[in-house]
């Protein structure tokens, strides 16, 4: 952090092209559709990589140093921005509104796309306002994305409708947005909102409820090892689910929401 707040206190630094950097895929997906090709766009953390450990390297700081908007999360996902100024954020988190359900000590906004909407919209606020003369084209930009995001929520919709199995349990609430926009029920997590472990008892009780039925299912993340469910796995006889919230960087956001609701189809339509 403190890297972070001394690379911002530099005076007279020269931005040497207009960008955009995000702290996951997901919003630098957005990002690229809402902003359109004079925007170079990246994101920090990569799909393999643990957010909640996420550390800020010397580069990823200078990086954040030269551009011109910085997309987060928001409310406590990236503690590492602290020392970004204020004028640069744009987040999931400020851009929702009042109506919004925020889900006590849950900031895992992204996988529900209304709150994408919600962003996208904020964002192209943002780019109007610092490129007046690209008004059109932003807005242009934001009604197709807005489109995308009305065909995505609506095939999903249908799609879940088809399944037998609307249960499930996680490593840890990476979904629970998207299970509540969808008609989902998460029926526990073997870690909390913040990644850590659950005390005994908690855990007792989560093995003791996925031993009383027989087709429950437990999502996980594609960075979790194996082992963050094998004893879960093989004492209460749940099927597995590989998750990927955070996808490639360059994934367009509903291939990305497609692509997870495929694998849930797989265990869950049946």
């Amino acid at each position: 952090m403190f890297l972070l707040v001394g690379l911002f206190a530099e005076a007279g630094a020269v931005q040497s092209e207009i960008r955009i950097v995000t702290s996951i895929p997901p919003l630098a997906a957005l990002a690229r559709e809402v902003a359109g090709p004079s925007f170079k766009v990246e994101s920090l953390i990569g799909r393999m990589s643990d957010p909640h450990s996420f550390d800020l390297k010397g580069s990823q700081a200078k990086a954040l140093e030269d551009a011109t908007f910085v997309v987060l999360v928001g409310d406590g996902y990236e503690p590492w921005a602290k020392g970004i100024p204020e004028g640069k954020i744009i987040s999931i988190a400020d851009a929702l509104t009042k109506d919004f359900k925020k889900l006590r000590g849950n900031n895992h906004y992204w996988v529900d796309p209304e709150a994408m909407r919600f962003l996208a919209r904020s964002l192209t606020k943002r780019l109007k306002d610092g490129f007046p003369s690209q008004s059109m084209e932003f807005a242009d930009n934001l009604n197709k994305f807005e489109d995308k995001i009305t065909d995505l929520s609506d095939g999903v919709q249908q799609e879940i409708t088809k399944w037998k199995y609307k249960e499930y349990f996680s490593t840890h609430p990476t979904w629970s947005y998207f299970a509540v926009r969808f008609g989902l029920r998460e029926l526990g997590a073997l870690r909390s909102n913040h990644g850590r472990e659950l005390g005994a008892k908690v855990v007792v009780n989560l093995y003791a409820h996925a031993k009383n039925g027989s087709q429950y299912v437990i999502f996980k993340e594609v960075h979790e090892p194996h082992e963050v469910v094998h004893s879960f796995v093989e004492d209460t006889g749940v099927r597995e689910v590989t998750l990927d919230a955070l996808g490639e960087d360059v994934e367009n956001y509903a291939d990305l929401i497609r692509r997870n609701v495929s694998a849930m189809a797989k265990e869950m339509r049946e």
